[in-house]
């Protein structure tokens, strides 16, 4: 502390400030911060296990908590959670948030943390959402939707949400939705049967229609992504910018379908700003996608394509 107290004296210009670590930036440190340098931005980046105390702040614009369930079992992991979004509540100016809860990789643990219920207490107008394995349930998605100004919101990532449907028809019931947002980027859940992947499809359909004013420039997709394509395009083909589309390679389920030479075409046309492009294709095709790939105005006003190779 004696260090960085040097540093921390009004004549020294000091713009922002990231703080990654297993526990919270400590107290005396944070107050000096706030004391001489009040325009400071504050970035807290957490691998959380407990026990430090997290403390809200003026000064925080980013917050990622990854709560590592190697270490937090759901009784653990439950009030660890409520303290968070007390923070958070608490800390006015806070404009990116990302929750991490669950599995990393191959391991899967069984950590379930319940978000406490905040009456009369409301989340800060975020601009940048990000949850993975974040036990969003149905009756959490209510509360969420109740209790934050989604005003602002630029960005929402989602991976491994429980109910992904419920959030986005839940979504399309706010008084003014989400005017400013830019960027969707989802990895999808697996759906244990087709009447759910069916549902799921039907409202993002509907959801982007909702947001057609809005102008989406970003959006990626992981997993059944092929019926959303057309709505894609038809809402929002004019002002993407960049345009992800992946099915991971697996052993079960159906696999995913690839770009005809027309479907390809068709996106060039119909996507004129594109500016980063990731699709799928048959590595079987042996090129057969080249001579349409490089006549397509994809191939001249993209800087960046990546191409996901399909084995099968």
């Amino acid at each position: 502390m004696g260090v960085i107290s040097h540093y921390l004296q009004p004549e020294v210009l000091i713009r922002r400030v990231r703080w990654t670590s297993t526990l919270a930036i400590h107290p005396p440190l944070l107050t000096s911060l706030e004391q001489h340098f009040t325009n400071l931005r504050l970035d807290l980046k957490l691998h959380w296990s407990g026990p430090s105390t997290l403390r809200s702040s003026l000064l925080l614009h980013s917050l990622h908590v990854y709560f590592d369930p190697s270490k937090l079992d759901t009784v653990k992991a439950s009030p660890l959670l409520t303290h968070v979004q007390t923070q958070i509540i608490d800390s006015p100016n806070l404009a990116e948030l990302s929750m991490e809860i669950g599995s990393r990789g191959c391991l899967v643990y069984d950590v379930d943390p319940k978000p406490a219920r905040l009456k009369g207490r409301h989340f800060p107008p975020l601009e940048k959402l990000t949850l993975e394995a974040f036990p969003l349930a149905v009756e959490n998605v209510d509360y969420w939707m109740e209790n934050m100004d989604w005003s602002q919101m630029r960005s929402l990532y989602f991976r491994a949400i429980d109910e992904p449907t419920c959030f986005f028809n839940k979504s399309m019931e706010l008084v003014g939705g989400l005017p400013r947002l830019k960027a969707l980027r989802m990895e999808l859940p697996w759906f244990d049967n087709t009447g759910d992947l069916w549902e799921f499809e039907d409202t993002f359909r509907r959801f982007l229609g909702v947001h057609r004013d809005a102008g989406l420039s970003e959006i990626a997709l992981e997993g059944d992504y092929w019926p959303c394509l057309q709505a894609i395009l038809d809402r929002h083909g004019t002002t993407l910018k960049k345009l992800r589309l992946h099915d991971p390679e697996r052993s079960y389920g159906p696999q995913r379908e690839m770009l005809s030479e027309p479907e390809l075409s068709d996106l060039g046309q119909r996507a004129p700003s594109l500016e980063k492009f990731s699709i799928d294709i048959n590595c079987t095709l042996n090129g057969s996608l080249v001579g349409p790939f490089s006549r397509s105005p994809i191939s001249v006003g993209c800087s960046s394509i990546y191409i996901f190779r399909n084995s099968q």
